[in-house]
């Protein structure tokens, strides 16, 4: 709820599954606002997500194409991304026995199926959307990338464990973020969803 209005809900992904798994979970985090710094491998997760922020943010995104090239040639991460990812490691406070995971996960992804040729339209895309007098959807979108003029995909990355199929099908991000989409993109005719895996 907003502290200024009682009457107004945000709700995004996470809130609505850490309420639907675990209420007591879900009044600790929201309501009494307790610390939850998360575990080793969620502040991991976080670090890399900013470096994949960082390689893709539209406004350096072509002077940043070599540092992609770079990991699919040599199968290493660039040594300008490996300085600032190192950075935010020791940032995050994450232990050393997790470096040599990090570096792979970014390895992994910039070697599997990232194309460092399409075109990102914003990363991290804020969106607050009412959907209701007193109910607004609110998340990030990892990355958004125009496929064509009437296309655009938008992709999530997950370190974690990959999703079965199932898994998939009850996750509420695809639905809020198109539903977002459809808002803040309206220009375009088809949406796609994608997690993406680190692993």
């Amino acid at each position: 709820r907003n502290q200024k209005d009682m009457s107004t809900i945000n709700v995004s992904p996470s809130r609505l599954k850490l309420f639907l798994d675990c209420k007591q979970a879900y009044i600790a985090k929201y309501l009494f606002k307790l610390p939850d710094e998360g575990g080793d491998k969620t502040r991991l997760g976080s670090a890399i997500h900013k470096i994949l922020e960082l390689v893709a943010t539209p406004q350096k995104q072509d002077i940043r194409k070599k540092f992609i090239y770079h990991s699919i040639k040599n199968k290493e991460i660039h040594p300008i991304i490996s300085r600032l990812f190192l950075g935010k490691l020791r940032e995050y406070k994450i232990p050393e026995s997790f470096y040599e995971l990090g570096n792979q996960l970014v390895i992994d992804t910039f070697t599997n199926g990232y194309n460092p040729e399409v075109r990102v339209l914003d990363v991290e895309k804020e969106f607050l959307i009412q959907v209701s007098e007193n109910v607004f959807l609110k998340g990030y979108i990892d990355k958004v990338c125009k496929i064509d003029s009437e296309t655009i995909e938008l992709r999530d990355y997950k370190s974690g464990a990959p999703f079965s199929y199932n898994q998939c099908q009850d996750e509420y991000q695809p639905f809020f973020y198109i539903i977002a989409a459809k808002k803040l993109y309206a220009q375009y005719k088809n949406i796609i969803f994608n997690f993406h895996f680190l692993r």
